[in-house]
């Protein structure tokens, strides 16, 4: 496997299926906006990369306002990943992680909790997110009944 899967897709914890989400009002050179972090892994079970990507996305603004990668060891300082997709205040919002990340040990932490899982469910076929994440290595996309379950209800 040569790819990365989104937690919230493989192994979701709510109906949202997001770790982080936060709201910046009057933030200096950055627009006001609900951020939503979402977490994506290497699922290969043999690749011990220790990383997580988090893709922090605008919800108003309906982009990708920054790619961060994390280094899951023993200290946890988040880098911006360049791409064509990361805005003019990407590197503002990497440096509201990282604060993030020293106000909240425990969520590095959980991020290192969810790597392992999704290790351990590329690793074990008996496992029922297995089939979610082996879908997903195909297609890019949840099965369809997964998508179903994140749907919210009216």
């Amino acid at each position: 496997m040569t790819f990365l899967a989104p937690y919230s897709a493989i192994l979701p914890r709510n109906e949202q299926g997001l770790a982080l989400s936060f709201v910046l009002q009057d933030e200096p050179g950055i627009p006001d906006d609900t951020y939503q972090v979402v977490e994506w892994y290497c699922p290969n079970p043999e690749c011990d990369c220790q990383e997580a990507i988090l893709e922090v996305r605008a919800v108003q603004q309906k982009i990708i306002a920054a790619g961060v990668k994390l280094r899951l060891g023993y200290l946890f300082s988040p880098v911006l990943e360049p791409t064509d997709l990361s805005t003019p205040y990407a590197g503002l919002l990497v440096k509201i992680l990282e604060d993030y990340l020293t106000e909240k040990p425990s969520y590095p932490l959980t991020l290192r909790d969810h790597y392992r899982l999704i290790k351990s469910v590329a690793a074990d076929p008996s496992r029922p997110a297995y089939s979610v994440l082996n879908h997903w290595a195909q297609t890019g996309t949840p099965p369809e009944s997964s998508r179903k379950h994140h749907r919210k209800q009216p």
